[in-house]
């Protein structure tokens, strides 16, 4: 943030060059960010200024001040998380969503699940699964790893609980990110963009579904993006990982309300429960609409929306040449589709 002392001596040029992600850094968060703006406002307002480019100025003030406004605090936060052995651990946060389990934490180059005394079991199911990953040859393995969790850190925290990190790309977003983004400034992704994440998670369905594996957790704070690469990864979630056939020993609240057979005894993991998840969580990022409105056509064309609506095929690949051949119907050849953000969009000054 600039000095208060040094702020209004600012020239045009320097205050024009501040790009609207820095708006954080510029004038600074909450109280502070606004007393600026009032500050360099009265300082370069066209009625009281005589500089000629104080009506510019004046306009890219309201502009960063908007940013602010529209995007919230851009500040990442530093947690000190207590270990079991005493010492601690500084993290750098950028943003965090609540989870079944505990907590997703976004961190700058990382991602972290926070497992509370109660779930921190889970936390070396999802540690084992990661570690436990296949593939049939060396390209699978090249192709799919870009897309899948890296093994991580388990640390046990001194109240029971525990917090395994693994390492995250720097333009991969968690969708819930992409979902505050989206609601603060007023962007959406459109049925094209939805369809490309819907795509990769099919992708990622199919490799599940070669493992033999059910990953129970396919929603906005597992799954990430990257939107100039157009990369779908599957981060999070695998502390829910089951094989087929087997009893799944937890399982999300969404899940079980989505998929309720599997709450009854005896029913096992199988491979219609991710797609079915895969389904819900493309519905939310269109806005969750209705059966009728998809079926009506006013939401995506009638190949996605029957795709959206009628259940999983019971095998994985099968429904995932469903879904490919329903893009096709819908738009003919894929083609590269851009999205209304960037990485640097979402994450703002958070990260430098």
């Amino acid at each position: 943030m600039t000095k208060d002392l040094d702020i209004l001596a600012l020239d045009a040029a320097t205050i024009l060059a501040v790009k609207p992600r820095q708006a954080g850094a510029f004038l600074g968060q909450g109280t502070a960010g606004k007393r600026n703006f009032r500050k360099l406002a009265a300082r370069w307002h066209p009625d009281f200024c005589a500089d000629p480019q104080s009506a510019e100025v004046f306009s890219h003030l309201v502009t960063l001040r908007d940013r602010l406004q529209s995007l919230g605090s851009q500040r990442a936060d530093t947690l000190l998380f207590t270990l079991a052995d005493g010492h601690r651990k500084p993290v750098v946060v950028l943003e965090t969503t609540p989870t079944d389990s505990g907590e997703t934490l976004v961190l700058a180059d990382g991602l972290a699940q926070r497992f509370d005394a109660a779930t921190a079991d889970l936390a070396q199911d999802m540690a084992d699964t990661i570690a436990s990953f296949s593939y049939a040859d060396p390209a699978m393995q090249c192709e799919m790893q870009r897309f899948l969790p890296k093994v991580g850190q388990r640390l046990t925290l001194i109240d029971g609980g525990s917090l395994y990190i693994t390492p995250r790309d720097a333009g991969a977003l968690p969708l819930f990110m992409v979902d505050t983004y989206l609601a603060r400034s007023g962007r959406r992704i459109d049925a094209k963009g939805v369809a490309w994440i819907g795509s990769g998670l099919m992708n990622l369905a199919a490799w599940l579904a070669w493992s033999g594996l059910m990953h129970g957790s396919i929603d906005a704070a597992s799954v990430a993006i990257n939107p100039e690469t157009h990369d779908v990864m599957l981060l999070g979630g695998w502390e829910y990982a089951t094989p087929f056939g087997a009893r799944p020993r937890a399982l999300p609240e969404r899940t079980l309300w989505l998929a309720p057979k599997l709450g009854a005894d005896g029913v096992p993991a199988d491979g219609t429960i991710d797609p079915l998840l895969i389904r819900d969580l493309l519905r939310q990022l269109l806005g969750k609409p209705a059966d009728g409105d998809l079926l009506a056509g006013r939401v995506v064309p009638m190949p996605i929306a029957e795709w959206l609506v009628f259940p999983p095929a019971a095998d994985a690949f099968q429904d995932y040449a469903l879904w490919r051949s329903a893009l096709e119907q819908a738009w003919g050849r894929p083609r590269f589709h851009p999205m209304p953000f960037t990485a640097a969009d979402v994450l703002g000054d958070r990260v430098a």
